[in-house]
């Protein structure tokens, strides 16, 4: 059996083991490349450290502490709830506003791990009330996540940048981002089409500020969501730092994440207990 076949075989047991049972499939990673790399390939443990992938670690690493702090501190929460009450009362609208809050927290680098628990409950709820079908929201929902995941500052963006850059292949990450928004806003089209959206135009307006409340009743933070206070706004402004040192300055992402996630638990180092909990390693 040649090494290539060895490796799939030995990735598949992965997935479907960190899928069955509850062991961070990273781990797994780890054990398996030493694994088949010093057994079966015959590498020594230098050489296995010298072809790990420092920089794309640091870079997932960087991005998901500092989200994992904005999750934590109600900011994600403050994004969602301030964009189903740009609806203003036409439930119409209310799939294209799931879907474009989800582009837009993707796309800055919050992953689809924290956004999906979130919002599908929000998005569940708010379709029962409004007699919207459930499967539209749910898709629009994910549609609007994969639609921002391959920005240059999304885990998903940034894997496929790297593996891009060590092959040698010339590509646009902006250019890969507007294609895969184009794309996804089809599909959520198509489906808006096929699921009964054009059903929801005849729907009576409703005012959604009682959702948004009950919303906010369930969560479990010491202030409101819905309360801009100043630790949420040092995160919302660290978060664009981010996004214009990257994009502007060119710095290094997962360095530039991690100094602004460390300022930010300098600011409350009491509420970080729990952020190393949320990061979806």
């Amino acid at each position: 059996m040649s090494l290539e076949l060895i490796a799939i075989i030995v990735l598949l047991i992965m997935f479907i083991t960190g899928s069955v049972i509850s062991v961070n499939i990273g781990i797994l990673g780890f054990v398996a490349a030493f694994g088949v790399g010093s057994l079966i390939n015959g590498l020594s443990v230098e050489e296995i450290y010298n072809v790990f992938p420092v920089d794309m670690f640091i870079l997932l690493a960087g991005v998901t502490y500092l989200f994992a702090i904005a999750q934590n501190n109600g900011t994600l929460d403050l994004i969602i709830s301030g964009g189903i009450r740009l609806v203003k009362g036409k439930v119409v609208l209310l799939p294209g506003v799931l879907f474009m809050v989800c582009t837009l927290l993707t796309s800055v680098g919050v992953s689809a791990i924290s956004v999906a628990p979130i919002l599908f409950p929000i998005a569940l709820r708010l379709a029962f009330q409004y007699q919207i079908n459930p499967i539209l929201m749910s898709l629009f929902i994910s549609t609007g996540m994969y639609a921002g995941s391959f920005s240059p500052l999304n885990l998903f963006g940034l894997v496929v940048s790297g593996v891009m850059k060590s092959e040698g292949i010339t590509h646009s990450p902006v250019l890969l981002l507007v294609n895969c928004f184009i794309f996804y806003l089809l599909i959520s089209m198509i489906i808006f089409i096929f699921f009964g959206g054009i059903r929801s135009l005849n729907n009576s307006p409703h005012l959604l500020l009682a959702s948004t409340n009950e919303y906010s009743s369930k969560i479990t933070y010491d202030k409101d969501i819905n309360e801009l206070t100043p630790f949420k706004g040092a995160t919302l402004i660290g978060i664009g730092l981010l996004v214009t040192m990257n994009l502007v300055f060119d710095i290094n992402m997962g360095f530039g994440a991690f100094t602004v996630g460390l300022v930010l638990a300098l600011m409350a180092p009491k509420e970080q207990v729990n952020v190393l909990k949320q990061m979806p390693w």
